[in-house]
């Protein structure tokens, strides 16, 4: 399901973005980083970027556990079958997400684990009682020793528990630990930006998506974000720059065709803004956003039936915000 839905999204990565060998290493890595993450959970983070390439000795040696650990549990089936059901249950949900079919970009992420983790938790939930079969010791008494093992493993639980959701309480926060924990990521650096840029720091905004660009330079949406900040800022040549490389990536990004026509629309260049809107209506000419600034561009050129017809046109997309349009042209519809 997981894939069907993300293929036709078109965020299932080919094999050219990442080849078959670093998504294989990447799997035997991941086995063990999870089951690292249940028993230690620190560093934990919204997003884990690839770091290629992985060094061999832990590829190797998350490989050769896993191989050893699924041999000892399949040797054990018949004395301890939970350990075989627990440890098949834990390697075989993971499978379809452990990255072979790369979904996404990221090497790994938590949020896989909330099935498989039940294999690991079969296992503990029978072995430990069984590890403690011939455990009856009188001092200290086997409830209260295992009430107070129980406290100490709970308790600092709640507080990593509650650090890591204190991460999340708002977006910075939550990229910054994210870059801390995992390290340096284009889509971290382009979220962190977005959150500043809603913040109306532009200048820091900027900073973050130029760093995306450095990890990704062909990333159009990032150009195009940066674009608007620049724009924001009143620096109309940069922001015209980004908007430009935006189209070279890709022709047929029409919201760069209307934030170029905008910035082109602010320095009074209406004939160019013009060109940009119509271009961006012949790759999308069902956005009523579009024809609205076409329309006031006309409106400024003298062009007053052209520019109601635009308004009309938005309409019947968006009958609210053509109605505003129209007012702040002195129009009364």
């Amino acid at each position: 399901m997981t894939y069907v839905v993300q293929q036709k999204g078109g965020t299932v990565a080919s094999f050219g973005t990442f080849s078959p060998g670093v998504r294989i290493a990447n799997a035997f890595v991941s086995y063990i980083v999870y089951i690292t993450k249940t028993i230690l959970p620190v560093n934990l983070a919204v997003y884990y970027p690839h770091h290629e390439p992985l060094p061999p000795w832990q590829v190797f040696g998350a490989a050769l556990l896993l191989i050893a650990v699924t041999t000892l549990v399949i040797g054990a089936a018949k004395r301890f079958p939970y350990l075989t059901v627990g440890w098949l249950w834990f390697t075989g949900t993971l499978v379809p997400v452990i990255g072979i079919v790369q979904v996404g970009a990221q090497a790994m992420a938590d949020r896989y684990t909330y099935i498989p983790l039940i294999g690991l938790f079969i296992m503990a939930a029978w072995g430990i009682p069984e590890l403690l079969k011939k455990w009856r010791p009188s001092h200290p008494p086997r409830k209260e020793a295992l009430f107070a093992l129980s406290a100490l493993v709970l308790l600092p639980l709640f507080i990593v528990t509650w650090t890591q959701a204190g991460h999340w309480r708002n977006s910075i926060a939550l990229s910054e630990h994210s870059l801390k924990a995992a390290g340096p990521s284009d889509i971290i650096y382009f979220l962190r930006g977005l959150a500043y840029d809603k913040a109306g720091n532009y200048g820091q905004a900027i900073s973050d998506y130029d760093r995306a660009i450095e990890i990704t330079p062909n990333y159009a949406l990032t150009y195009n974000n940066r674009g608007i900040a620049y724009r924001k800022l009143g620096n109309h040549r940069q922001a015209i720059s980004d908007f430009a490389r935006v189209i070279e990536i890709d022709p047929k990004y029409a919201e760069a065709y209307n934030n170029r026509g905008i910035v082109y629309d602010k320095l009074g260049n209406y004939r160019q803004a013009i060109s940009d809107f119509d271009r961006a209506i012949e790759v999308n000419p069902k956005r009523a956003e579009v024809y609205y600034n076409r329309g006031i561009a006309y409106a400024k050129l003298g062009y007053d039936s052209k520019a109601i017809e635009d308004m009309k046109t938005a309409a019947r997309f968006d009958l609210e915000e053509a109605k505003k349009a129209l007012r702040n042209m002195g129009i009364n519809w």
